[in-house]
Protein backbone atom coordinates (compact mmCIF):
# COMPACT_ATOMS: atom_id res chain seq x y z
CA UNK A 1 0.00 0.00 0.00
CA UNK A 2 2.83 2.43 1.25
CA UNK A 3 4.57 1.34 -2.39
CA UNK A 4 1.43 2.33 -4.51
CA UNK A 5 0.94 5.05 -2.88
CA UNK A 6 4.32 7.24 -2.71
CA UNK A 7 4.66 5.70 -6.76
CA UNK A 8 1.35 7.30 -7.85
CA UNK A 9 1.99 10.56 -5.78
CA UNK A 10 5.62 11.40 -6.85
CA UNK A 11 4.64 10.13 -10.67
CA UNK A 12 1.89 11.88 -11.23
CA UNK A 13 2.87 15.02 -9.05
CA UNK A 14 5.87 15.61 -11.51
CA UNK A 15 3.98 15.00 -14.79
CA UNK A 16 1.14 17.96 -13.35
CA UNK A 17 3.98 19.99 -12.73
CA UNK A 18 5.62 19.71 -16.52
CA UNK A 19 2.96 19.42 -17.79
CA UNK A 20 3.94 16.43 -19.33
CA UNK A 21 0.43 14.57 -20.81
CA UNK A 22 2.95 11.53 -21.72
CA UNK A 23 4.51 11.27 -18.70
CA UNK A 24 1.60 11.91 -16.91
CA UNK A 25 0.23 8.48 -18.87
CA UNK A 26 3.27 6.71 -18.41
CA UNK A 27 3.07 7.36 -14.39
CA UNK A 28 -0.61 6.13 -14.15
CA UNK A 29 0.21 3.13 -16.77
CA UNK A 30 3.14 2.17 -13.58
CA UNK A 31 0.70 2.95 -10.95
CA UNK A 32 -1.59 0.30 -11.94
CA UNK A 33 1.06 -2.30 -12.91
CA UNK A 34 1.99 -1.64 -9.01
CA UNK A 35 -2.03 -2.27 -8.62
CA UNK A 36 -2.10 -5.51 -10.67
CA UNK A 37 1.16 -6.65 -8.24
CA UNK A 38 -0.47 -5.61 -5.23
CA UNK A 39 -3.44 -7.84 -6.08
CA UNK A 40 -0.74 -10.68 -6.20
CA UNK A 41 0.34 -10.01 -2.76
CA UNK A 42 -2.61 -8.22 -0.64
CA UNK A 43 -5.82 -9.04 0.11
CA UNK A 44 -8.88 -7.17 -1.83
CA UNK A 45 -9.80 -5.37 0.95
CA UNK A 46 -6.46 -3.79 1.80
CA UNK A 47 -6.21 -2.93 -2.15
CA UNK A 48 -9.18 -1.08 -2.34
CA UNK A 49 -8.15 0.47 0.88
CA UNK A 50 -4.86 1.65 -1.15
CA UNK A 51 -6.62 2.39 -4.55
CA UNK A 52 -9.11 4.88 -2.04
CA UNK A 53 -6.24 6.69 -0.72
CA UNK A 54 -4.03 6.84 -3.84
CA UNK A 55 -7.22 8.10 -5.88
CA UNK A 56 -7.91 10.78 -2.88
CA UNK A 57 -4.61 11.79 -3.05
CA UNK A 58 -4.36 12.30 -7.14
CA UNK A 59 -7.65 14.54 -6.67
CA UNK A 60 -6.39 16.61 -4.28
CA UNK A 61 -3.25 16.93 -5.96
CA UNK A 62 -5.15 17.69 -9.46
CA UNK A 63 -7.51 20.19 -7.36
CA UNK A 64 -4.46 22.12 -5.66
CA UNK A 65 -2.60 22.28 -9.05
CA UNK A 66 -5.65 23.58 -11.07
CA UNK A 67 -5.58 26.56 -7.56
CA UNK A 68 -2.60 26.79 -7.81
CA UNK A 69 -1.58 26.03 -3.91
CA UNK A 70 0.49 26.48 -2.60
CA UNK A 71 0.98 29.50 -5.17
CA UNK A 72 3.78 28.49 -7.54
CA UNK A 73 6.85 30.44 -7.30
CA UNK A 74 7.69 32.92 -10.30
CA UNK A 75 10.25 31.01 -12.04
CA UNK A 76 12.16 34.40 -12.77
CA UNK A 77 12.42 34.52 -9.11
CA UNK A 78 13.50 31.30 -8.77
CA UNK A 79 17.43 30.92 -7.30
CA UNK A 80 19.88 30.18 -9.87
CA UNK A 81 23.55 30.74 -10.26
CA UNK A 82 25.24 33.75 -12.33
CA UNK A 83 28.24 34.69 -13.81
CA UNK A 84 29.77 36.02 -10.40
CA UNK A 85 31.95 39.10 -10.01
CA UNK A 86 35.75 38.69 -10.28
CA UNK A 87 35.85 39.87 -6.69
CA UNK A 88 33.23 37.53 -5.44
CA UNK A 89 33.76 34.34 -3.88
CA UNK A 90 30.48 33.13 -5.26
CA UNK A 91 26.94 34.89 -7.09
CA UNK A 92 23.62 33.51 -7.72
CA UNK A 93 19.89 35.37 -8.79
CA UNK A 94 17.18 35.24 -5.94
CA UNK A 95 13.73 37.06 -7.05
CA UNK A 96 15.52 38.89 -9.72
CA UNK A 97 18.64 40.05 -7.95
CA UNK A 98 22.01 39.53 -8.09
CA UNK A 99 22.80 38.14 -4.29
CA UNK A 100 27.11 38.27 -4.20
CA UNK A 101 29.44 37.33 -1.94
CA UNK A 102 33.16 38.04 -0.64
CA UNK A 103 35.09 35.73 0.80
CA UNK A 104 33.70 37.64 3.91
CA UNK A 105 30.66 37.06 2.84
CA UNK A 106 29.82 41.08 2.23
CA UNK A 107 27.78 42.17 -0.90
CA UNK A 108 30.55 44.08 -2.05
CA UNK A 109 33.99 44.71 -1.00
CA UNK A 110 34.03 47.10 1.92
CA UNK A 111 35.40 50.44 0.62
CA UNK A 112 36.09 53.61 3.12
CA UNK A 113 32.70 55.74 3.96
CA UNK A 114 31.76 57.64 6.85
CA UNK A 115 28.83 55.37 7.88
CA UNK A 116 30.02 51.86 8.21
CA UNK A 117 27.23 49.26 9.00
CA UNK A 118 26.84 45.90 10.80
CA UNK A 119 24.56 43.24 10.90
CA UNK A 120 22.78 40.33 9.46
CA UNK A 121 21.16 39.38 5.94
CA UNK A 122 18.92 42.07 7.23
CA UNK A 123 21.50 44.27 6.66
CA UNK A 124 22.83 42.13 3.84
CA UNK A 125 19.77 42.92 2.16
CA UNK A 126 18.51 39.40 1.01
CA UNK A 127 16.08 38.94 -1.11
CA UNK A 128 16.28 42.76 -2.16
CA UNK A 129 18.52 44.84 -4.77
CA UNK A 130 21.64 45.91 -3.36
CA UNK A 131 20.58 49.56 -3.93
CA UNK A 132 17.41 49.03 -2.12
CA UNK A 133 18.81 47.46 1.35
CA UNK A 134 18.82 50.31 4.30
CA UNK A 135 23.25 50.80 4.27
CA UNK A 136 22.73 51.90 0.82
CA UNK A 137 19.93 54.38 1.04
CA UNK A 138 21.70 55.82 4.04
CA UNK A 139 25.23 55.67 2.01
CA UNK A 140 26.57 53.12 4.24
CA UNK A 141 29.39 51.16 3.20
CA UNK A 142 27.52 47.47 4.00
CA UNK A 143 28.87 45.04 5.98
CA UNK A 144 26.06 42.85 6.56
CA UNK A 145 26.94 39.11 6.89
CA UNK A 146 24.18 36.62 6.39
CA UNK A 147 23.39 34.26 9.13
CA UNK A 148 25.63 36.19 11.44
CA UNK A 149 25.35 36.30 14.84
CA UNK A 150 26.68 39.13 16.96
CA UNK A 151 30.37 37.07 17.48
CA UNK A 152 30.53 37.46 13.65
CA UNK A 153 29.48 40.62 13.63
CA UNK A 154 31.94 41.58 16.67
CA UNK A 155 34.64 39.57 14.57
CA UNK A 156 33.93 41.91 11.29
CA UNK A 157 34.06 45.06 13.38
CA UNK A 158 37.51 44.42 14.78
CA UNK A 159 38.97 43.58 11.32
CA UNK A 160 37.12 46.10 9.30
CA UNK A 161 36.58 49.41 10.92
CA UNK A 162 40.11 50.22 11.36
CA UNK A 163 40.80 49.72 7.59
CA UNK A 164 37.21 52.05 6.84
CA UNK A 165 37.73 54.82 9.64
CA UNK A 166 34.08 55.71 9.50
CA UNK A 167 33.17 58.74 11.61
CA UNK A 168 29.27 56.35 12.71
CA UNK A 169 28.83 52.66 12.56
CA UNK A 170 25.30 51.30 12.83
CA UNK A 171 25.19 47.79 14.05
CA UNK A 172 21.23 46.62 12.68
CA UNK A 173 20.41 44.02 15.32
CA UNK A 174 18.10 40.66 14.63
CA UNK A 175 16.93 39.18 17.91
CA UNK A 176 18.70 35.65 16.46
CA UNK A 177 21.32 37.14 17.24
CA UNK A 178 21.38 36.31 20.84
CA UNK A 179 21.77 33.01 19.60
CA UNK A 180 25.19 31.27 19.49
CA UNK A 181 27.23 31.20 16.57
CA UNK A 182 25.84 29.04 13.91
CA UNK A 183 22.46 28.40 11.81
CA UNK A 184 19.37 28.05 14.49
CA UNK A 185 18.10 24.78 15.06
CA UNK A 186 14.24 25.01 13.85
CA UNK A 187 11.73 22.48 12.85
CA UNK A 188 12.38 21.23 9.04
CA UNK A 189 9.55 19.70 6.90
CA UNK A 190 9.58 15.26 6.45
CA UNK A 191 11.46 15.07 3.21
CA UNK A 192 8.25 13.21 1.68
CA UNK A 193 5.87 16.50 2.44
CA UNK A 194 7.92 18.55 -0.69
CA UNK A 195 6.60 15.31 -3.14
CA UNK A 196 2.96 16.25 -3.33
CA UNK A 197 0.75 19.52 -2.42
CA UNK A 198 -1.26 17.55 -0.07
CA UNK A 199 2.11 16.52 1.67
CA UNK A 200 3.13 20.13 1.36
CA UNK A 201 0.22 22.03 2.81
CA UNK A 202 0.61 19.00 5.64
CA UNK A 203 4.60 19.75 6.18
CA UNK A 204 3.37 23.75 7.07
CA UNK A 205 1.10 22.29 9.11
CA UNK A 206 3.27 20.09 10.55
CA UNK A 207 5.74 22.95 11.18
CA UNK A 208 3.74 25.55 12.39
CA UNK A 209 2.50 23.47 15.19
CA UNK A 210 6.12 23.24 16.60
CA UNK A 211 8.21 26.34 18.65
CA UNK A 212 8.29 29.38 16.71
CA UNK A 213 11.78 30.99 15.93
CA UNK A 214 11.10 33.45 18.57
CA UNK A 215 10.17 31.11 21.60
CA UNK A 216 13.49 29.51 20.45
CA UNK A 217 15.23 32.66 20.55
CA UNK A 218 13.74 33.16 23.80
CA UNK A 219 14.92 29.49 24.89
CA UNK A 220 18.72 29.43 23.34
CA UNK A 221 19.76 33.06 23.89
CA UNK A 222 21.97 33.98 25.90
CA UNK A 223 22.12 37.89 26.56
CA UNK A 224 25.14 38.20 28.65
CA UNK A 225 27.23 36.72 25.48
CA UNK A 226 25.44 39.19 23.02
CA UNK A 227 26.44 42.05 25.55
CA UNK A 228 29.99 41.01 25.94
CA UNK A 229 29.78 41.42 22.05
CA UNK A 230 28.07 44.75 21.88
CA UNK A 231 30.74 45.98 23.92
CA UNK A 232 33.70 44.67 21.61
CA UNK A 233 31.80 46.10 18.53
CA UNK A 234 31.56 49.56 20.85
CA UNK A 235 35.11 49.15 21.26
CA UNK A 236 36.32 48.78 17.89
CA UNK A 237 34.35 51.86 16.87
CA UNK A 238 35.83 54.16 19.64
CA UNK A 239 38.91 52.95 18.10
CA UNK A 240 38.76 54.79 15.12
CA UNK A 241 36.69 57.21 16.80
CA UNK A 242 33.41 56.29 15.93
CA UNK A 243 30.04 56.83 17.45
CA UNK A 244 27.72 53.66 17.91
CA UNK A 245 24.37 53.58 16.46
CA UNK A 246 22.47 50.34 17.47
CA UNK A 247 18.95 49.64 16.49
CA UNK A 248 16.50 46.55 16.45
CA UNK A 249 15.37 45.44 12.65
CA UNK A 250 12.91 43.01 13.41
CA UNK A 251 10.00 43.17 15.89
CA UNK A 252 7.06 41.30 14.70
CA UNK A 253 3.98 42.51 16.80
CA UNK A 254 2.14 39.73 16.08
CA UNK A 255 4.54 37.42 18.36
CA UNK A 256 4.70 38.63 22.50
CA UNK A 257 8.29 36.53 22.07
CA UNK A 258 9.58 39.43 19.57
CA UNK A 259 8.36 41.89 21.92
CA UNK A 260 10.11 40.81 24.88
CA UNK A 261 13.09 39.71 22.49
CA UNK A 262 13.59 43.62 21.72
CA UNK A 263 13.28 44.36 26.13
CA UNK A 264 15.80 42.29 26.41
CA UNK A 265 18.34 43.61 24.04
CA UNK A 266 17.61 46.95 25.25
CA UNK A 267 17.90 46.38 28.46
CA UNK A 268 21.53 44.34 28.04
CA UNK A 269 22.69 47.64 25.91
CA UNK A 270 21.76 49.68 28.84
CA UNK A 271 23.51 47.25 31.52
CA UNK A 272 26.65 48.58 29.40
CA UNK A 273 25.87 51.97 28.75
CA UNK A 274 24.53 51.69 24.96
CA UNK A 275 21.06 52.80 23.57
CA UNK A 276 19.28 50.31 21.98
CA UNK A 277 16.78 52.07 19.42
CA UNK A 278 13.70 49.95 18.57
CA UNK A 279 11.81 51.60 16.13
CA UNK A 280 7.97 51.25 15.38
CA UNK A 281 7.51 47.56 13.40
CA UNK A 282 8.05 48.49 9.40
CA UNK A 283 6.28 45.18 8.23
CA UNK A 284 6.36 43.54 4.92
CA UNK A 285 8.69 40.62 3.29
CA UNK A 286 10.30 40.13 0.00
CA UNK A 287 7.42 36.99 -0.88
CA UNK A 288 5.36 34.75 0.46
CA UNK A 289 9.05 32.48 -0.55
CA UNK A 290 11.27 34.52 1.44
CA UNK A 291 10.79 36.14 4.56
CA UNK A 292 13.75 38.50 4.59
CA UNK A 293 12.50 42.35 4.15
CA UNK A 294 10.83 43.87 1.42
CA UNK A 295 12.11 46.95 -0.62
CA UNK A 296 9.90 49.30 1.51
CA UNK A 297 10.76 48.05 4.83
CA UNK A 298 14.06 48.51 4.00
CA UNK A 299 13.46 52.26 3.34
CA UNK A 300 11.19 51.88 6.22
CA UNK A 301 14.47 50.94 8.22
CA UNK A 302 17.21 53.69 6.02
CA UNK A 303 13.99 56.56 7.85
CA UNK A 304 14.53 55.01 11.56
CA UNK A 305 17.95 55.01 11.34
CA UNK A 306 18.64 58.39 10.20
CA UNK A 307 16.45 59.56 12.95
CA UNK A 308 18.40 57.61 16.00
CA UNK A 309 21.89 58.85 13.65
CA UNK A 310 20.67 62.48 13.79
CA UNK A 311 19.38 61.98 17.71
CA UNK A 312 22.77 61.19 18.18
CA UNK A 313 23.86 64.23 16.86
CA UNK A 314 21.93 66.30 18.92
CA UNK A 315 23.22 64.39 22.21
CA UNK A 316 26.96 65.04 21.18
CA UNK A 317 26.28 68.73 20.09
CA UNK A 318 24.56 69.15 23.55
CA UNK A 319 27.55 67.40 25.35
CA UNK A 320 30.06 69.76 23.58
Amino acid sequence: MGVILVALSLAVNGALYYRDVPGLVAALGAAMALVGLGLLTLRVEALLVACSLATGVLVAEGALQALDLPPTMPAAWRMVPVERPAWAEGAMRWHGHVHAMTRDHFRAPPVPADVVALGDSFTYGWGVAESEAWPALIGATNLGIPSAQSEQIATAARRWLPVLHPRVVVYGVCPNDLLPEGPPVVRSLPWWTAQTRPGLLAGVAWRSAGESFYAEIARRGDPRRWTRDLVAIRAAAAGVGARLVVVVLEVHPEFPEAQALARTLVDAGRSVGVEVVVPAHAGGSVSRWEGHPSAATHRAYAAAIRRAMDAEDEVTSAQR
